[in-house]
């Protein structure tokens, strides 16, 4: 807090003396200490900040060139808290990761609302998660250029976490449509990383027709409709 000058505790010249809100507004307001009392998204901006910086770095200069210093002095703090936030330029891109996982999410729900069938909610997702990394300047110019790059976000422990955090975001938008929504999201989630992740994929993610009739060949069929007995998990 910034120091202030002031006059004793008690004198006339000190108007902190008869109310103690006039030196401290935190005394009066309980948000003016902790922005995150009054709005809980303050909490998260700092995260939001770092990963909007290491994304904007990576379209600058690439993914391998991504510097953690030149991040920290982007989103405005010193290295030592980066550090606490995000041990390392891995996860870093993590959080960028899940940033825009959670950017891409929060448009498919908005292309879903509309949706009557199975067929259009599932068309719905892959077309504007296919707009949504176009988009992004960073991770579309990485796919473009060197898809391999994100294969450690998107193989194996990455890859899992990345397909759980899809898969807990799509499965309330297909429980509509699906018997089982989260073994629904997880078998859409698991074909459009193929699809964006692939130099050339089968299909073109961006046409609407090409997609709908894909979804209704290839995807859809694999799942069990509301109202229908879920597939078992099968023991060893």
């Amino acid at each position: 807090m910034t120091a202030v000058l002031r006059a004793p505790t008690g004198s006339a010249a000190d108007p902190a003396a008869a109310d103690p809100a006039a030196a401290d507004p935190a005394a009066a307001d309980p948000a003016a200490a902790d922005p995150a009392a009054a709005d809980p998204a303050a909490a998260i901006r700092p995260d939001a900040a770092l990963a909007e910086a290491t994304l904007a770095e990576i379209a600058r200069v690439g993914l391998a060139r991504l510097s953690v210093d030149a991040v920290a002095r982007a989103a405005g703090v010193s290295r030592a808290t980066l550090y606490r936030r995000c041990p390392g330029k891995p996860a870093l891109v993590g959080a960028a990761l899940d940033h825009e996982v959670a950017r891409a999410v929060a448009a498919v729900a908005v292309a879903v609302a509309d949706a009557r069938a199975l067929d259009d909610a599932v068309a719905a997702m892959f077309l504007t998660g296919a707009r949504t990394l176009a988009t992004s300047v960073a991770l579309g110019g990485i796919v473009a250029a060197d898809p391999g790059a994100l294969a450690p976000y998107l193989d194996f422990a990455g890859g899992d976490a990345l397909l759980a955090r899809l898969t807990d975001g799509l499965a309330p938008l297909l429980a509509p449509w699906a018997a089982d929504p989260r073994r629904a999201a997880e078998w859409v989630a698991r074909i459009g990383i193929d699809l964006c992740r692939t130099p050339t994929p089968l299909i073109d993610p961006t046409d609407p027709g090409a997609v709908r009739r894909f979804v209704a060949t290839f995807v859809t069929p694999g799942i069990a409709p509301r109202g229908s007995a879920a597939p078992k998990e099968e023991g060893p």
